[in-house]
Order: C-alpha cells, then structure tokens, then sequence
C-alpha cells in the first residue's frame, strides 16, 4: 500500500495478494504488530487511485477483521472505527448509495460480509439507524454478485443475533410489525419482505418496496443451506418462526407459480432440507413443528403429514405441472425416509402403493372407456378415485396429459423400488405399471416409453441387489413390453436403442420362464431391426448379437440354429454397411465371440463358410483407420485360437506382401503398432507345423523358450523329405519387422523392438539346445531366401543390415514361389536343413543388432537429451545450444551418431 507504487495493475495485485495472504499467522502478526493498517487504508481511500485499487483495498480491510477475530484475538473492529474514521464513512457511503459506483458497492458488501463474522459487526449493523435500507440496497442490485454476498452477509448476521439472545434494533421504524418472535426490528422487516414477496400478492406501489422474486428464493436458499450447518441454528430458528417454508404456503406458491425455474429453486430448497442431518432443521420446518425427536413415532408422524400436506393435496390438482410436482416431493420424502427408522419407510411405502392403486385403477378404466369410444360419457367412478388422480377419469383431459401423467407415475415408482429395501405386493404393482403401458397410443410417446424400459431396468438392478421370486413373476409381462417396444414402428430411436440394450439384460438372466419360442421371437425381431436406417439402432443390434451367441439361455442349441445362422449373416452383412462405426463394430463383435465361442459352437460352422479369402482381401482396404485397427485386433484372435483351423488358414491366405506391406506402411500408426503383433504371431505360427496345436500366449509380454513349441526340433531334425512346413519368409516377415524398427513413431519402434526380441529369445533358446555345432554355415554371397532351395525370391543388392536402411525399391518387389497348383502361395515344401539354415542366418541378423539403443529411442527422455546434446569439438553459443543441436539433426549424415538407424 505504499504510495510510490504507480503502476495500478502491479498495485492491485499487490492488494489482491495481500487479501490472500492476511489468512496466514505470520502475515496477520505483522500487520497488526509493526504495521499501522488503518492509516494506511484510510489513505487508500482518500487517494485519488482508481476505483479499482480501491475495492481491492476495502476488501483487504474485510478480510483484515475476519481473520484477527478467527485467529482468537481480540476484535479489531472497534479500533478499525476509532483509527479511520475516514475509511468507515466511504465504506457506510457506498454501502448507502449503491448508484455512484457499482464496482465499490460490491466492495463494500463483501467487505462487510467477512467482517461479519465478528459478533461486533452483526451488532453494529442491527443498531445501524439505516441498516435495513443496507440490507435492502443489497438484495435489491441488480448486480447478481451483490445480491449473492448480501445473502451470505444476511446469514452471518441473523446467526449471530440469535446467539445473542437477538437484541433489539435501534433502526428506526415507521409501522413496526406487531406480534413477532424476536421483537427486532430489523428481523421483523427483513421476513416481512421475504413473505410480501414469495406468498402475497402485493399491488403496485408495495411491489417497488419489495425483493425481486429471483432474490427472495436466493436468499431463502442461503438461509436454508446455512440453517443445515452445525453453527446455523439461529438460521433455522429463523425460517421456523417466521413460517417460511409452512407447507400450506408452499403447495399455494408451487400451484401459483408460472416460471419453470423459481418452481425447481424451491423443490431445490425442500430437497435440501430433506437432505439435512442437522438436528435444528429438518422437514418438521416445512411442517411447523418442533424440532425433530428421536422417537420414531414422532418421526413415523412427521412422514404421515408431510404426506398429507404437501403430496396429496398437488395430487388431487387439476393444474397441469402439479402432478409432476407431487412426484418430486414424493421423492424428496423418499430420500429424507432413507435416514430414518423402517416404521416410517412402512407408512411411506404403505401411501405410494395406495396411490400407484388408485392411478391403475383410474387409467385401465380410462383405457376400457377409450376402447369404448365413449371418452365425453365416462363410466361411473368410485369415491375412492376423486381421493386421487380423479383428474384421469376427466373427459376433457388430453391425451398428451395422460400420457405425462402416466410418465410421472413410471418415475415415481422408479424411486420409490430403488429406495425400498423390501415391497409387498411388488410384483402386482410393476405388473399393472407393464400392462398399461401396452396400450397402442403410449407407444407414441417418447418419454413415456423411456420410462417404461426404466422401470424394466430398475427391477434388473434390484433383483441383482434383492435376489426374490419377483422377477419371475414379472418376466413374462417385462419380455412382452419390450418385443412390443422393438415392434412398433413408431418407437422412438433412443427408445429402441435403450430397448435393444435392456433385452441384451434380460437374455442373460436366469430364470426360470425361459422356453424356445420367447427366444425365437426376439431373435425374429433384432433381425428385423438390424435393417432399420438408423445406425444406433443396427449398432445396438450388433452388441445384442453378440450376447445372444456368447451367453445363450440354457436351451437346445441344436434348436437355434437356424436363427443362429440368420443372425451371423446379418452380422457379416454389417461389415459392408455404410457407416464406418457400425463396421468396426460388427469387427469387434466378431473378435469377442471368436474369444468366448467353443469349436462346436453352432456359430462356427457359419463364420467357416462366410469368412472366406475374397472377403478378408476387401475388407483390408477400408478407407477408416479404426475399422482397419478392428480388422487387425480380429486377425491377431484367429491366430491365436484357430491356427490349424480353416479359420486361421483363410486368414492366413488373405495376408499376402503386398497388404502387410501397406500395413508396415499404414496412415495411421496405430494399426502399425497392431501390424507389429501380427507380424510376431504369423512368424510364430508359420516357423512350426500347422498340425501342431494352436499357439496362445502373450504374444509380446515374455520370452517364449523351446519348449512352448514342443514339436518344433522333432520335425527339424526328421529326414522325411516330404514334411510341410510353412516358411514364415515368403511373407518377408524378417524384413517387416526390421523396416517397422525404423518407423517414426516411437510406439511403432517400441513394438517391433519386442516383437524381433522375442523372436531373438526363441531362436536362442532353441538354438541352446541344439548345441553351437547346430549353427550351419552361412554363405554371404548368397541371400537368406536363396538359401530356401524351393522359395525363389529375387532380391538384388539385399546387403547388411546392420549397416544401411532397408532398400524400400527391394521390399517392394513380387515375390513368386515354385509351388504345386494345389498348393498357397506361402505353403512350400522346405527342407529341414535349409529351413534350419534360414532361421540360424535370421537368428544371426538380430544377434547384430543394438536392442539397448533401439529402445532407447523409444522414450521421450532420449529424444529430449538428443536434442539438446552437441558434439564436443563444436561450441555453441550460451543460450542457442538447443536450437543449434536441431539444426546438426537436420544435416547430420547418416550412420554417424544420433540417429536410430545405427542400430541395425
């Protein structure tokens, strides 16, 4: 606050620091011991600074009194009067005529608000001759910000008159209101324009002297969230006696009431309360009635009659939002019953199965009057249904407002079951709720149906929670509401997608109504739907696809086969449908069921006789990358589970060069690092005989020793010349792997560094048990695929790799094999010694190699220190060796340092 500071802004942050900071007990120490704040602020204000400065400096003072009083010592706030009385008439000043400077009279409000929390201040407000026209200047800006700190200022004060035994007002008063709890004036003023303004209906000339709306329910909100804290008694104590939230009073305003928003800022409130465990503010203030007991009787009464008061009486109400409103307060009593001994759950439970009675009731005769086409001459009703909903059996009710009604209805009960640790006469209720919305017209309805699947999902969870006999008993009713739901033609989109997956639950439920024409009708209708034009609609479907063939009821397979093989062709159909998301998808689909799905499925046979060559040969050149990474993850699932299997072998066919070659070569790098882990299994698969059993390990996550392939020696050291071996080097999977260890994305490098690294620990593992002698000699002139007397693959110029890149022109070129006419193209007859030849001359490539260097380009910690590293005879400027070390990178040669191809 020093006064040669003339720049604004570095002062104002010097101030807002400081308002931060004075929390702190040294900071605070300093300023009330060597410091003297009060003559340094009062010249603040009597500065010519900008109004900037200034409300940041009446704020500091604020905060000054706030935390010398919470720290415990003595009250500055006398002194702060005593010292700057300058200061103080600018703070009343402002805080009075609120039109000079809005900027400041938000200042002063906050700055009295933390100084509030001294008693001292609370009683120098209440003794204030203007401090009601304070008060009132504050609720009554237009800025939201004031009106927000004056609430809070508002609560502070009311909290600490009641600890004081509320000491009257000296304010001066014109017509003091009579007959009040307090006998304070000032309390007396401030919930006579909180209840002029939210219950009565004032004339003009009163309405300028009173709150805006918005502003009553603001402050009537601070007080309700203050009254909940253990220190807010006085808060609640003052909403109690000044009946502000009497239930009478606050069915009138909810009625009343036409702005949307005030309706949900006052269920707001009651919720609040509801939800309050402060012993001093509960349900019983909306009720007026003692403060709660530990009685449960008492406490079974306070349910009774807030059901009584504020639930019933929206129920019998024929204004249009007043059903939905009794809805909402039935579910705050729900939660606040949740706290609360079972008798009052009984009686709650008791209440809402009544209602849900009489609503059934009232809605299948109005159904039954319908078919009747006799709605303006409705059939006689019984006294029991004007108690509740008689607005149903109304002939001048819309049909729209029925079917809102009936959604209510579904929420409710939807609260209430989640609620409810135990129902009586569940399953009859949820039954009735289930019957009646199958009628035609509710179909139509979109949130009507949403709650209906709602409901069905409901029962799921808490059958889950609650393990009974009821779902049993509604499963029946549940199945033909959501095959009526999936039907209809008039469904709504969302409705049928959240249909699709509420079927996908009840299929995988054991119970006890299973029988094969149910599970035939629905697979009946998701083939149906797998046509609709909607793509959430054929996506939902392809997830339940998949249920139904990973986890089918326990029935006779043999019996659903057909449907099976129907429902694999629709599948298989998707893989051409023209949005990307649903094809990979239907991909993934087909991943998870070949992971979860034995080899005598029935499925099996389906997916042997679509999945064939030409299909995988177009479905590799998609044109969306995460279809492309969903073909490779379903590729890398067929070679581990079905290798010998017509399965794996088409795969296998569709894997020619050239598409591995634009795989290495992909956009898209995360289907590189996928190609990376084909590569590694193809290699595994394909360097033993196909007879063997199926290979399935982690293919990248350890070692893999001799002994995983456990024929593989046998065969090599066999002298039938007539033994078939798949050469894994047809497809050049040696060269993909070493050209993908160059790739520019370090998680490409990283995988192909595992995946030649396994490789190198299987080949070594092998070769340790054949002993050094195994190892043949290798002829240098002569290219590792010419030593395959059968594998002709021409190759010019292959050189070392150890030393230069791969020739991308060479990778490049056709491979052609000398093979039978009824033999693939990469199934060769191989020799055991050049074979053995062939893997001892690969096995030596990767001894050359430097993996430590490898993966050390791999990490962001070596490109950064790469980065900034120079040569030693070269000196850089200070501060310029970073971009100079860039620019070396640039025009380093290679193979000369630096450069990830020096590890081959």
């Amino acid at each position: 606050m020093a006064s040669n500071i003339v720049d604004d802004t570095r002062y104002e942050k010097i101030l807002s620091f400081l308002c931060i900071d004075i929390s702190q007990p040294d900071v605070l120490e300093t300023w009330l011991g060597d410091i003297s704040p009060f003559a340094t602020c009062q010249k603040l204000v009597e500065s010519e600074c900008d109004p900037r400065i200034i409300g940041v400096g009446i704020r500091f003072v604020g905060r000054l009194v706030e935390s010398s009083f919470g720290s415990g010592k003595n009250s500055i706030f006398h002194q702060l009067q005593l010292e700057a009385p300058v200061f103080f008439a600018y703070l009343e000043e402002h805080l009075l005529a609120p039109h000079q400077s809005t900027l400041l009279h938000h200042a002063s409000v906050e700055a009295l608000q933390h100084m509030c929390t001294d008693p001292n201040v609370a009683i120098w407000l209440n003794r204030h001759p203007q401090g009601l026209d304070i008060i009132r200047h504050g609720l009554r800006s237009t800025s939201w910000y004031i009106v927000r700190a004056t609430c809070q200022l508002v609560t502070r004060y009311i909290n600490h008159l009641y600890a004081a035994g509320c000491p009257p007002s000296l304010s001066s008063q014109t017509e003091p209101v009579v007959d009040h709890p307090t006998g304070n004036f000032l309390l007396e003023a401030l919930a006579d324009m909180m209840q002029q303004t939210l219950y009565s209906q004032p004339t003009v000339v009163e309405a300028r002297s009173l709150l805006p709306k918005r502003t009553a329910l603001e402050l009537l909100d601070v007080l309700v969230r203050a009254g909940t804290q253990p220190d807010g008694e006085g808060c609640a104590r003052f909403l109690q006696e000044n009946h502000l939230l009497v239930a009478e009073r606050t069915i009138k305003w909810l009625e009343t009431n036409k702005s949307r928003l005030d309706t949900m800022k006052m269920l707001e409130i009651m919720r609040t309360v509801a939800h309050s465990t402060s012993n001093h503010l509960s349900l019983c203030l909306i009720l007026n009635n003692s403060p709660r007991s530990e009685n449960d009787e008492v406490t079974t009464d306070i349910g009774k009659r807030y059901w009584a008061q504020l639930v019933e009486p929206l129920l019998q109400s024929r204004e249009g939002g007043a059903y939905q409103m009794a809805i909402d307060l039935a579910q705050i009593l729900l939660a606040w019953s949740e706290r609360q001994a079972s008798d009052i759950s009984d009686a709650i439970s008791e209440y809402v199965q009544h209602t849900l009675d009489q609503f059934n009731s009232a809605f299948l005769k109005w159904t039954a009057v319908r078919n009747a086409h006799s709605m303006s001459c409705s059939s006689p009703q019984d006294p029991s249904d004007d108690a509740n909903l008689s607005g149903f059996m109304a002939a001048a009710m819309s049909p729209a407002q029925q079917r809102t009604l009936y959604a209510g209805v579904l929420s409710l009960l939807g609260r209430f079951i989640t609620a409810s640790s135990a129902v009586s006469q569940f399953a009859t209720i949820v039954n009735k709720i289930l019957q009646v919305a199958r009628v035609g017209e509710l179909y139509s309805h979109r949130k009507v149906m949403l709650g209906v699947i709602d409901i069905v999902n409901i029962v799921l969870d808490w059958e889950e929670r609650h393990p009974t006999h009821y779902l049993s008993d509604v499963f029946d009713e549940i199945t033909e509401v959501l095959i009526a739901t999936l039907e209809d033609p008039r469904t709504d989109g969302l409705a049928l997608q959240r249909g699709l997956e509420t079927l996908s639950r009840c299929f995988t439920r054991p119970v006890p109504t299973w029988n094969l024409s149910t599970v035939k009708k629905w697979l009946q209708v998701i083939r149906m739907r797998s046509c609709d034009s909607r793509w959430e609609v054929r996506d939902s479907c392809v997830q339940f696809i998949q249920t139904v063939i990973a986890s089918d009821p326990d029935l006779n397979k043999q019996e659903l086969v057909t449907e099976y093989h129907g429902l694999i062709e629709e599948m298989f159909g998707k893989l051409e449908d023209p949005d990307p998301y649903l094809r990979a998808h239907a991909l993934e689909t087909l991943r998870k069921l070949m992971v979860v799905v034995s080899r005598d499925h029935p499925v099996i046979d389906t997916f042997r006789k679509t999945f064939t060559i030409d299909r995988w040969c177009s479905l590799w050149d998609d044109t969306e990358a995460f279809v492309r990474r969903a073909l490779v993850d379903l590729g890398i699932v067929l070679l581990e589970l079905f290798t010998a299997d017509p399965l794996g072998r088409n795969f296998l066919e569709s894997c020619t060069f050239t598409v591995l070659r634009h795989r290495v070569d992909d956009a898209d790098s995360e289907v590189r690092v996928r190609v990376c882990e084909l590569l590694y299994l193809m290699w595994l698969v394909t360097y033993c005989a196909p007879q063997d059993t199926p290979f399935r390990a982690d293919s990248l996550g350890s070692d893999k020793p001799a002994s995983t392939l456990p024929r593989v020696l046998d065969e090599l050291h066999t002298s039938s010349g007539s033994l078939r071996l798949w050469c894994p080097y047809c497809h050049q999977i040696d060269q993909l792997l070493v050209l993908a260890a160059q790739d520019p994305s370090r998680l490409v490098r990283k995988r192909a560094h595992d995946a030649l690294l396994a490789i190198k620990s299987v080949l070594a593992s092998w070769y340790s048990e054949l002993g050094e002698a195994s190892l043949p000699l290798i002829t240098d002139n002569l290219s590792i695929h010419e030593q395959l007397p059968a594998c002709k693959r021409v190759h010019a110029n292959e050189g070392d790799c150890s030393s230069a890149k791969i020739s991308l022109e060479n990778l490049s070129q056709t491979i052609s094999c000398e093979l039978p006419d009824d033999k693939s193209e990469h199934s060769i007859p191989c020799p055991h010694a050049p074979l053995r030849s062939t893997h001892a001359h690969f096995y030596q490539r990767l001894s050359a190699m430097d993996f430590n260097r490898l993966l050390a380009t791999t990490s962001f910690e070596h490109l950064y220190h790469e980065a900034i590293e120079t040569d030693a005879d070269f000196s850089a400027a200070s501060g310029r060796s970073v971009e100079m070390a860039m620019d070396m990178l640039e025009q380093e040669p290679k193979n000369q340092g630096n450069n990830i191809l020096d590890c081959y």
